[in-house]
């Protein structure tokens, strides 16, 4: 029989990496198991509980970093959770969240509101529970306690930060869109695929990774897209990989280049602290959702705003919410990855600080207060509620919690804080500004539109009315001239249309002296008679003809 608990594959060399990698890009692969440090790396490829029990079972002598990776799905989940739960004492609750059990479409089928308008109750999302109707309440109906699947798919920013004895973990929602994809049309989603992540750095130099599966009847081109960042960072901890000059933006330097380094424990609390931050910082696809100069969002309002200005609607309201819903979603992201954050640093950077000796001679050798430098506390710029306040053990370290993380990766969570902070939620909010300023502008354009549309139908009123006063005389001298009356047979047909002639001069400069003293009262009209305009365009077209002929 073989040994099948032996990771048998070196990625050190060329040809047995080249084959370990085309099995990992197949889309039927479920996990991989590497174990490394500066001098070897091996890799098994879909290995069983087997092999994962004798992993976590045989001591780390030669101190590598065990990373085991999962793409998950729902065959075998229960028998690797046991395994895991079993070695480093998680609980039952930090298992579902950790492998999120994949409902049924019949149950995933869950309302996103209440459109009935019945009184709703509060959940507790920390315990997965959600508001249950009336019925439920009452007892006379099934009471439905959904999944922690239901609450990550509902609540794109719900995270999860927990701590033990033996291990860190982190869950959140990852987003993978495709490359050129515009922002979702009649959806309040961001654009891309929300994938459930979840990472476990323990005490014992291993690393879990463990993603969640794409929906069903998804494309390779889709897996492929939520894969390639963890076979990128697979491919860079073999010495045989030699990633272009180009790409030095997604370098990911966890394992070190000299193979005789050492290996000791220090080392692999460092490698180990650095592959943990490193899936965790999908900063590639975050550059290209947000940061990136044309990125689509602010594509989109430019698109929006220039059929504002060709035509201004209504209809272009429902547009813009929906972009400002996603992009809310999006910032809401952001921050629980910046959530997340600071609670990881806010534990590695608490440490001991006894209390100074007062004036009056009075000592406390007992108490302790954790802040983040000294004398942190007496500078006004540092919020106390930033640090997080336990008890710790004389020797620096909770005995509770065990699991630190080296400064490499502390310095590469901070700077990560600052770009999420500087780049990515500035972008939103910039987006977000912009977005409101366009609704507030098509609100304009359409009120100006309306006052256009008033004033049209003003000047034709005028126009008519105009008319009517021109015509008026003229019809009162016309049935003068059609009355018979005595001694009022002198006139002929010269006389009538000399009669109207003078009539209609008449009336027509009465009416440009109204009009003008109208103006003048009034401050002048909003708007240019056709006969200005008509002459105006001739003046313009004889000047126009002079200088040509000079």
């Amino acid at each position: 029989m073989a040994n099948t608990s032996r990771i048998d594959i070196d990625v050190d060399k060329q040809g047995d990496f080249e084959v370990c990698f085309a099995k990992l890009k197949d889309v039927k692969t479920k996990n991989f198991m590497v174990c490394f440090n500066a001098a070897k790396a091996v890799c098994r490829v879909d290995a069983d509980e087997i092999h994962l029990e004798h992993l976590l079972s045989s001591p780390n002598k030669d101190y590598s970093t065990r990373w085991i990776n999962f793409w998950g799905w729902d065959h075998g989940r229960t028998s690797f959770l046991d395994v895991i739960a079993k070695r480093y004492d998680l609980s039952p609750r930090l298992l579902d969240l950790l492998w999120p059990k994949i409902p049924s479409p019949k149950a995933s089928k869950t309302p996103a509101s209440n459109s009935s308008g019945s009184p709703t109750s509060s959940a507790d999302i920390e315990l997965g529970l959600s508001p249950v109707n009336s019925a439920s309440r009452s007892g006379t109906g099934d009471r439905q306690i959904p999944l922690f699947a239901h609450v990550v798919d509902r609540l794109w920013h719900f995270c999860s930060v927990d701590r033990g004895e033996h291990y860190l973990y982190v869950g959140f929602n990852a987003l993978v869109a495709a490359t050129g994809q515009k922002p979702s049309v009649g959806t309040d989603r961001p654009t891309g695929h929300r994938i459930w992540t979840s990472l476990l750095l323990c005490d014992d130099g291993t690393v879990f990774s463990i993603l969640e599966d794409p929906p069903v009847g998804s494309n390779d081109e889709l897996i492929h897209n939520i894969r390639w960042y963890v076979l990128d960072i697979f491919q860079q901890q073999s010495h045989r990989h030699s990633p272009p000059p180009s790409s030095s933006l997604g370098r990911v330097t966890v394992r070190p280049t000299d193979a005789a380094q050492p290996a000791t424990h220090e080392a692999m609390t460092e490698m180990t602290s650095l592959l943990f931050y490193y899936l965790f910082d999908d900063w590639l696809t975050s550059y290209s959702l947000i940061a990136q100069r044309d990125h689509l969002y602010r594509a989109e309002l430019e698109e929006i705003r220039t059929r504002m200005f060709r035509a201004a609607d209504v209809s272009l309201i429902e547009s813009l919410h929906q972009l400002g819903r996603q992009l809310t979603v999006l910032k809401l992201m952001y921050k629980s990855y910046e959530s997340i954050i600071r609670r990881i640093l806010q534990r590695r950077r608490s440490y001991q600080l006894p209390i100074q000796e007062p004036v009056n001679g009075f000592h406390n050798s007992n108490a302790w207060y954790n802040t983040a430098v000294p004398g942190a506390f007496d500078s006004p710029s540092v919020d106390p509620l930033a640090y997080e306040q336990s008890p710790i053990s004389p020797g620096g370290i909770s005995k509770a919690h065990r699991v630190t993380l080296a400064s490499p990766a502390v310095f590469r969570f901070e700077r990560l804080l600052d770009r999420i902070q500087l780049l990515a939620q500035t972008e939103i909010d910039e987006c977000i500004r912009e977005k409101e300023s366009l609704t507030f502008m098509n609100f304009n354009l359409v009120a100006l539109k309306e006052s256009q549309a008033v004033e049209k139908l003003t000047r034709t009123t005028i126009f008519l009315a105009k008319a009517t006063v021109l015509f008026l005389p003229v019809s009162l001298l016309t049935s003068y001239f059609s009355i018979q009356v005595i001694n009022n047979t002198g006139y002929n047909l010269k006389t009538y249309w000399l009669s109207f002639l003078v009539v209609g001069l008449l009336t027509i400069l009465l009416l440009s002296v109204t009009g003008f003293a109208n103006s003048k009262a009034l401050g002048g009209t909003v708007y240019r008679s056709l006969t200005k305009i008509f002459l105006l365009r001739i003046t313009e077209n004889r000047k126009g003809v002079k200088k040509s002929s000079r």
